[in-house]
């Protein structure tokens, strides 16, 4: 019987750490999704909004596509 007593007591353990645990993980993914917004630029020719860590930088301008800054039309 205290066998039994003291796995029960193992097992609730288990699963308060573990739901402590995955509250934790909860709430710094959500602090997480609160940053701020990334940068968007205008693309140099067309004027498209594009995140700045996916735009094509050259010569200093930002574009959308590697087609807009080599300056063809498609």
């Amino acid at each position: 019987m205290l066998r039994i007593i003291i796995a029960a007591l193992l097992v609730y353990a288990v699963w308060i750490f573990w739901k402590k645990a995955s509250r934790t993980n909860r709430a710094r993914r959500a602090e997480a999704s609160l940053k701020a917004p990334a940068e968007m630029v205008a693309c140099r020719r067309c004027g498209t909004f594009v995140l700045k860590t996916d735009s094509d930088m050259r010569g200093g301008e930002q574009f959308c596509s590697a087609e807009c800054a080599a300056g063809n039309d498609s």
